[in-house]
């Protein structure tokens, strides 16, 4: 239990560091926390499906600042052991579900089109889709993932009905959490109006640490959608 309180402090300074650009004290923070919760389950029975839940949110945040350091190697060497983890612990009968997955899923995804492996990016978006809609449909994994599907669609097979279909999801979903005069939602439905008349979009990489893919039409500038 003093190791569990411990980590909250850790994650809050490592988040801090982060935000100041201290990547590297960040990592080091939470790969010695990793280290002692790896310890723990190894030598003490019974924690493994506990201890699994702890170890894959702290996989994630690593991997994210490896993303931000464009350390991509390392940062899939931390989601793959994320997903497995979290697979380990989803088949143990438990209620509830891992909270790594969808996050590890989503952002090897985001590696994979980063790297040029497109078609895996989709594999991966598609399965996060599936089990967001499920567990979490509003949140933003979810949200994230229906437009990036859209953009891998158009990108690899010029599927302007897919695009719609996924977007016009997309937009059906930020009404009801954001409302709909917000500007999260205006700017969908003006992105689906453009591809519902025949206007074509262009498909960009937005490369800035997050390896994001979105769409850009002839009169927008760059939008980030994340």
């Amino acid at each position: 239990m003093e190791n569990i309180l411990a980590q909250a402090s850790i994650d809050a300074m490592a988040d801090l560091l982060k935000e100041e650009g201290f990547y590297e004290g960040a990592k080091l923070l939470l790969l010695d926390s990793l280290q002692r919760f790896r310890d723990i389950k190894r030598e003490v029975e019974g924690l493994n499906t506990f201890m699994n839940d702890i170890l894959t949110t702290i996989l994630i945040k690593i991997a994210r600042i490896h993303a931000e350091t464009r350390s991509l190697v390392h940062m899939k060497i931390c989601l793959e052991e994320c997903i497995e983890l979290a697979d380990e612990f989803n088949r143990s009968g438990f209620d509830i579900k891992c909270k790594g997955l969808v996050p590890a899923k989503y952002n090897l995804a985001r590696y994979a089109s980063y790297t040029g492996n497109e078609l895996n990016a989709l594999k991966l978006l598609e399965e996060v889709i599936d089990m967001e809609k499920k567990e979490n449909p509003a949140s933003d994994h979810h949200l994230n993932a229906l437009q990036m599907c859209a953009a891998l669609h158009f990108r690899l097979f010029e599927s302007r009905e897919k695009c719609i279909e996924l977007l016009a999801e997309e937009y059906d979903l930020q009404k009801v959490i954001y409302g709909s005069n917000s500007y999260e939602v205006r700017l969908s439905k003006w992105q689906l109006e453009m591809l519902q008349r025949g206007d074509e979009p262009q498909v960009v990489v937005i490369e800035n640490g997050d390896v994001w893919l979105g769409l850009k039409f002839a009169d927008l500038q760059d939008i980030r959608y994340c």
